[in-house]
Parts: C-alpha cells; structure tokens; sequence
C-alpha cells in the first residue's frame, strides 16, 4: 500500500492500491460506497482498472474559498494523478467530483486521459441545489447525519460547513464552469438519477450544448443525486459499456500489470 500527500487547494491523503487494480481509473472523491470491490473488479474484467483509494479529508481552513472546485482541479488534482502513477485510462467523478473532473479536463490536454465518467455533476448553481443543500444544512445539525459522515472525515463539521456554507454563500450562485466544456477533447458521458435532489437535466442540457465532444447521457431511473448507490446495476452497465468504447482501442490498458 503506497500513500501519497497532496498539498494543494486543501490536504489530501490517498492509499492507492498498487496491485492489478491500479492506475486506469482516477475517481474522484464522493463516489465511495459498500459495493466499490465488487465494482472494481466487474469493471477489471473489461478491461477497466481502478484507483481504489483509502480516503478520508483532511481539515482545511474554513471559510472554504469559493473556487475551491478551481483549485482542486488545477493545482490538487494533476500532482494526484502523477503520484498515484495515472498512465491512461478515465477520471470518473460524483457531483463536486464531477464538477473538477469537468474543470481539470478542460484546462488540461492530458493525452493520457481517455474519457470522463460524470455523476450528478454541477455546472452551474440551480435553485434546487441551493434548496436542498439548506435543507441537509438542517438535517446535518437534527439527525443522525453527522456520525454517517464521520467515517470518511477527520474532522467532519469541517468538512461539512466548509462545503455545505461554499454553497450557501449568496456570492456562490454566480458560479459556473460551463465554459470548460467547450475545451474537452475525449468523450463523456452524464450519469444523472431522474429523481436528483440537487440539480435538474438543465445540467446535463448544459453538457450537451456546450461540449463539442461526444457526450451519451444516461438517466437512472428510482434514482437521485447518487445512482451509483441507489441504482448501482444500471449505473455500472452504463459505465461499462463507456468504458469499453472509449478504451477499445487502448489495447495495451487490457490485462497490463500496475
């Protein structure tokens, strides 16, 4: 087990995994669940390997900067990728994760990079984000939220106000990364729940207006803001089916040792 530091726009941790599971896949944070062993290898067997991090933030100084997406995609996520040994292969992103992975590939014409797998992602501020991000405000300080966080957190009210209050900021509705669309040259494809608490399918319009790449979209049904969770089967076919197009003729990612 190899762990890497980052430093950047905050402090990462990561234990990548140097085995056959290594190196192909770049996930960003936000994507992690009970089922990811069972994932990684459905998705090894098509050619597909994994990043399989040991993740957990590390505090970082509250208020959070407003461009801290910026940040992590253009100073954090590059110096990630080259410790953790990324030779080819595709970032997949969830929500936040998403929104870097959009911003990293369209600042950077990294030919190691094959495609981006986007769930839920953010490229503008919705009212119903800013809805219901207050709402999880509430549930965040009245439920039993905050211990279910605290297994992937050091310091969890840290890195939940310093998320939840970004997003709160009146001066955060401005925000927008649409304009990195335009600049990404390999394929993507938009996974969204139909039932996504916070964004709507202007999201996803967005992708397909501005992109001058291919970009499939994939609406999960009885799913919202986290299909991979909540419809992890058709979530994962969608992935696959990516995953081979875009690394079919990538030959040399198919059975290479980490």
């Amino acid at each position: 087990m190899a762990r890497a530091a980052i430093s950047g726009g905050t402090d990462h941790h990561l234990a990548a995994r140097r085995s056959r599971l290594g190196r192909a896949l770049g996930r960003l944070p936000g994507t992690a669940s009970r089922g990811d062993r069972c994932r990684h290898l459905r998705l090894f067997a098509c050619g597909l390997r994994a990043v399989e991090p040991g993740w957990q933030s590390s505090p970082v100084a509250l208020p959070r900067p407003l461009d801290y997406m910026h940040r992590e995609a253009l100073e954090v996520l590059p110096k990630l990728l080259d410790a953790i040994g990324f030779r080819r292969g595709l970032l997949l992103g969830h929500s936040d994760g998403a929104s870097i992975a959009t911003i990293y590939a369209g600042a950077h014409q990294d030919h190691r990079l094959n495609g981006l797998v986007l769930i839920a992602p953010h490229f503008i501020v919705e009212d119903i984000s800013v809805k219901s991000i207050a709402a999880i405000k509430t549930a965040y300080e009245t439920t039993d939220l905050k211990p279910k966080l605290a297994r992937w957190h050091k310091d969890v009210d840290n890195a939940f106000y310093g998320w939840n209050g970004a997003w709160l900021d009146p001066k955060f509705r401005d925000w927008d990364i649409s304009e990195y669309l335009a600049y990404i040259r390999v394929p993507v494809i938009v996974l969204q729940g139909v039932d996504d608490q916070y964004g709507t399918l202007r999201q996803v319009e967005i992708a397909q207006e501005e992109c001058y790449c291919p970009v499939d979209l994939k609406i999960i049904s009885d799913a919202g803001h986290s299909p991979h969770r909540e419809a992890p089967g058709a979530t994962l076919d969608a992935i696959e089916q990516f995953a081979k197009a875009a690394l079919r003729d990538d030959q040399g990612l198919q059975g290479r040792a980490a």
